[in-house]
């Protein structure tokens, strides 16, 4: 059972839109439920022997596109940003993300697993071009440590 993603308010992530927060809510839900539905039943509600699996994007920070696209096709760019003062670092320019989460049982609401973790994007053409490319990388990767291990767990 996957619970609606939510997403935390703070100082990262004040400043997204509702439709992009939505966006990006939406995104990790369905990366969570199109990994875990390979090898797992989703259902809607509790029940003998169902983990609630609770997630929150806890911060997104959007790609500078115009940056990460220059510095990421002409590679001295980045030295010309750092001495020109703008932003050089890899969160600013190639974006991040921080989720956390937790698996319960659904019938008891006993935690089982808790995990948190944050990913910075890195600078490669196929994800210099979109705002929110990097964080959702992250949300895929995520997704898939999950599915991998419960699929792990559940063999032993």
């Amino acid at each position: 059972m996957i619970d609606s993603v939510t997403l935390w308010r703070s100082k990262a992530t004040s400043e997204i839109s509702a439709e992009d927060q939505q966006m990006l809510t939406d995104y990790l839900y369905k990366a969570i439920h199109d990994q875990l539905s390979k090898d797992f039943r989703i259902v809607d509600r509790p029940g003998p022997g169902v983990l609630r699996i609770r997630a929150a994007v806890t911060e997104a920070v959007g790609a500078n596109v115009v940056g990460n696209a220059v510095t990421s096709v002409i590679p001295q760019a980045r030295v010309l940003s750092t001495l020109g003062g703008l932003a050089a670092d890899s969160a600013m320019m190639a974006g991040s993300a921080a989720i956390e989460g937790e698996i319960t049982d659904s019938l008891s609401g006993r935690r089982l697993l808790a995990a948190v973790d944050q990913r910075l994007g890195n600078k490669t053409l196929r994800g210099a071009f979109g705002k929110w490319s990097n964080v959702e990388k992250a949300f895929d990767y995520w997704a898939e440590r999950l599915r991998t291990r419960l699929a792990e767990l559940r063999a032993s």
